[in-house]
């Protein structure tokens, strides 16, 4: 099509003027570009003519120059034609045609009121339609086309609305399964009364098309309605663990804690799986007194270490008062099930005087479990827990390790390790000794720091990581450049918090890992941990490339001013990757400088960008973000809506004006 659009525009520009066929018949796009750009006179119909082609030419910048063209021209016919190429897959093309919408003449005099006036109002219509089917540059342009022709960003969004809403029902009636779950979860963020209808049933139908169903229970934790509740509660104990998990999740995003019942009993008794996903979601219910019994009935009862673990740490963290005895009585029975009580008492924070029976049943364990895994599990849960009483107890399992490996070394060799239970046990014995008794522990942890087996070195990062101990700098560099990876994660992780010593190390770790991700991305993460600002030259140029996200945000942790003006470069330069957390850093940075730069993220083609963005300038407090925060009172998405509520909420009061 755009191929024979060349030819027929090559064919016009001869009749219009000298030379134009043998610029059209150039391979080089530029020439192209500037012929059209020469189609100057507004009386002639040939020119025109050969506009409306070049709107159709295979290249995007003769396109560009003939929406710029028909700016100038002007007039109804080009009014038309700039409409249709605000529809251009091009950004700059769309871009150029919002331009010339802006400024665009009547064919009539200009001393034509009524004739501008219809063209404006024609040309924000048209603007208006577009803006949803434009990409973050091009609605920049369009938003401010449409301010210059009068037309509201507010008829913008409530168009965009109504086009997403639209296509959204269509194509979950007549899509494929992934599109159908795709318009499924789009429905339910758009946050309106009628997609809870639309959705419940898809949910409730899990065993005709589970994966539709999953979709349909996220999309009605992105509703914000709680008359989805009771459905969701109901889908908590599907067949289908996959729904399951969709509908802990939901409930979490919906945030009533009305929900904790339901949570708390899956959490308790469920598979692992969903049981963790219930953990997870009762941990972002705000605060409510139902909320921390339901945790604290999981940390109790749940069967799964990583469940309790994770459910007694959110319990101590809401301040929840879980009782002991019930631990005491699990744990005291011994055996592996007594591993999920120890961690839930290692993370549960209970104050002295409340974990003297846990810690003495856990304290027991070391000397009478023959399990070294149960042995690990009481030695890392009196660690955390803190129970300092245990020390003598742990001090006697490592004296046993290691005379158990003296005894099985060969003559002539140094002594490693007799049996393959001790290597995780003897891991957590100095990782709780080095919480408990520091002072001690050093000589231990030293000797692992080059211990042949990985798993005692990371134990030794563990361990060396518990404090900001200048001494500990030296092993952890050391441990930085390990063999193993995972060794070498941990020792990131505990150089971060030592500050500006640990920035040199950190970035020349950087410089020797140049294709693992996983491992650059442990390295810039704690690179933000330093809090020094002599880690921004290394974290800087990281913004442009696929570590963009996490560099963002370490830049805000690191809580320097300086990085306020690097993120803004970064803004500016356009990039896709990593623009939500750069956003989320100027928030962080809190700096009114980012005010403006912040406005234009209001436009983003992204809602999760556009609610940061909203959120963001709400904590600026940036008045001059108001008009086009009004505006997303009326945006497809509900997230949207609500951030750009309460940012408004946060805005100064402006002063009355008096008549």
């Amino acid at each position: 099509m755009r191929r024979a659009a060349a030819a027929l525009l090559a064919t016009a520009l001869a009749a219009c003027s000298p030379g134009g066929q043998r610029d059209l018949s150039s391979a080089d796009p530029a020439r192209r570009a500037a012929a059209v750009e020469r189609l100057t006179d507004p009386r002639e119909a040939k020119e025109l003519a050969a506009l409306l082609v070049a709107g159709q030419d295979p290249h995007p910048r003769v396109r560009a120059a003939a929406a710029r063209a028909l700016g100038r021209r002007g007039g109804t016919r080009s009014l038309e034609a700039l409409s249709e190429m605000l529809a251009d897959p091009d950004p700059e093309v769309m871009s150029s045609a919002a331009r010339s919408l802006a400024t665009l003449r009547p064919d009539r005099a200009p001393s034509d009121a009524r004739g501008a006036a219809e063209v404006s109002e024609r040309a924000g219509r048209a603007l208006a339609q577009a803006y949803g089917r434009a990409d973050s540059r091009a609605r920049v342009e369009i938003a401010q086309a449409m301010r210059a022709t009068g037309t509201s960003l507010r008829d913008a969004l409530e168009a965009e609305a109504r086009q997403l809403w639209e296509q959204n029902v269509r194509e979950l009636r007549t899509g494929s399964p992934t599109v159908r779950a795709g318009a499924a979860e789009e429905l339910g963020r758009s946050g309106r009364v009628e997609a809870v209808k639309f959705l419940v049933p898809l949910m409730e139908d899990a065993d005709g098309d589970p994966k539709l169903a999953e979709a349909a229970a996220r999309g009605l934790g992105g509703s914000g309605d709680r008359t989805a509740l009771e459905p969701l509660e109901a889908a908590l104990r599907s067949r289908w663990a996959g729904l399951a998990e969709a509908a802990a999740w939901a409930l979490g995003n919906l945030g009533d804690p009305l929900a904790a019942d339901g949570l708390g009993e899956v959490g308790s008794t469920g598979p692992a799986r969903v049981a963790r996903s219930a953990v997870a979601a009762l941990d972002t219910l705000p605060p409510a007194p139902g909320v921390g019994v339901s945790l604290c009935e999981v940390a109790l009862r749940a069967t799964d270490p990583a469940v309790t673990e994770a459910a007694a740490g959110a319990a101590h963290a809401r301040g929840g008062d879980c009782p002991e005895r019930p631990l005491v009585q699990r744990i005291g029975r011994g055996g592996p099930e007594s591993i999920a009580p120890l961690a839930a008492f290692g993370a549960l924070g209970l104050p002295a005087e409340r974990s003297k029976g846990v810690g003495e049943k856990a304290t027991g364990i070391l000397g009478s479990s023959a399990d070294p895994r149960v042995r690990a599990a009481a030695a890392r849960a009196l660690g955390a827990a803190p129970f300092p009483p245990a020390v003598p107890a742990l001090q006697r399992r490592v004296a046993a390790i290691q005379e158990r490996a003296a005894r099985s070394a060969r003559p002539g060799e140094p002594p490693g390790i007799a049996e393959a239970g001790d290597v995780e046990e003897l891991a957590e014995l100095a990782v709780a000794l080095a919480r408990l008794a520091p002072e001690s522990s050093g000589p231990l942890v030293a000797r692992l720091v080059a211990a042949p087996d990985a798993r005692l070195r990371a134990a030794a990062a563990r361990a060396l990581s518990l404090g900001r101990e200048p001494s500990a700098l030296p092993p952890l560099v050391t441990l930085s450049a390990d063999p193993d990876p995972d060794v070498r994660r941990l020792a990131y992780v505990g150089l971060g918090p030592h500050g500006a010593p640990a920035v040199a190390p950190l970035g020349a770790a950087l410089s020797r890992s140049p294709g693992d991700p996983v491992e650059r991305e442990a390295i810039v993460r704690a690179l933000g941990a330093t809090g020094d600002p002599s880690a921004l030259p290394l974290l800087s140029p990281l913004l442009g490339g696929p570590l963009a996200a996490d560099a963002a945000l370490a830049i805000g942790r690191l809580g320097s001013v300086d990085g306020t003006r690097v993120l803004l470069d970064a803004l500016a330069g356009g990039g896709t990757v990593g623009r939500l957390e750069v956003v989320e850093a100027l928030a962080q940075l809190g700096s009114p400088e980012a005010g403006e730069a912040l406005s234009a993220e209001l436009l983003s083609d992204r809602p999760a960008v556009r609610a940061a963005a909203a959120r963001a300038l709400g904590k600026l407090r940036h008045e001059p973000a108001s008009l086009r925060l009004e505006a997303l009172r009326s945006d497809y998405y509900a997230e949207v809506r609500r951030s750009a509520r309460e940012a408004l909420a946060r805005l100064p009061a402006r002063p009355v004006r008096k008549p």
